[in-house]
C-alpha cells in the first residue's frame, strides 16, 4: 500500500500506519530482519481504527508485538522462512485492541 493512501499514523518514517483503499483499511507496518526489509498489510474495521486512534499506548503495543512476531519468521538465520498469517495478526490485533490495558 502506497503511503499516499495513508489515513492515520503516529509519527512519518520507518513506522505502522493506515491506508484507505476501495475496498477499506489497512493496516501496515514495516519489518527489518538482517538485511531484509518487507513490509506486511492486513485488513482493518474502522472500529479497529477508532481504537487505534483513541490510544497511542494501543497503536505502539501492537506495532511492538507485530514487529517481533513478523520478524521471527523470515531474514537473517532462518533458514525456512514461513508466512505471517492473516490468522496471527488477526489474534494479536483482537488481544491489544480490544481486551483490557491489564489483560
Amino acid at each position: 500500500m502506497k503511503k499516499e493512501n495513508e489515513v492515520y499514523s503516529l509519527k512519518g518514517g520507518y513506522s505502522p500506519f493506515i491506508c484507505k483503499s476501495e475496498t477499506g483499511l489497512t493496516y501496515c507496518f514495516p519489518v527489518t530482519s538482517g538485511h531484509v526489509d518487507m513490509t506486511f498489510e492486513f485488513d482493518i474495521s474502522d472500529l479497529d481504527l477508532d481504537v487505534l486512534k483513541s490510544s497511542d499506548y494501543r497503536f505502539k503495543a501492537l506495532y511492538y508485538i507485530l514487529f517481533h512476531e513478523a520478524q521471527s519468521t523470515f531474514g537473517t538465520g532462518h533458514p525456512k522462512p514461513r508466512i505471517y498469517t492473516a490468522d496471527e495478526f488477526e489474534d494479536t490485533k483482537n488481544k491489544v485492541l480490544y481486551k483490557s490495558e491489564f489483560e
